[in-house]
């Protein structure tokens, strides 16, 4: 999984907040989002899972893909 310096990234507006954590518009990066987590502690959000979560993504036929049009999906 690649790292990102997060003191790197210029948060925009929130979009949302729930269960896990809040969503931000990232500045200069149209169509990108960037997820902070409330509690980045909580077993059940493991790394193991965020990479297989990414790794699913990678094997869906691009005509099985609608979900791209409105989801936020993690990459590495």
């Amino acid at each position: 999984m690649t790292h990102t310096d997060l003191a790197a990234l210029q948060l925009g507006p929130k979009l949302g907040d729930g269960g896990q954590g809040a969503v931000y518009e990232l500045a200069g990066k149209p169509n990108v989002v960037f997820k902070r987590y409330h509690s980045p502690g909580d077993p059940s959000l493991s790394v193991a899972s965020l990479e297989a979560l990414i790794a699913m993504r990678g094997r869906l036929a691009h005509a099985g893909r609608p979900v791209d049009e409105w989801a936020a999906w993690p990459s590495s």
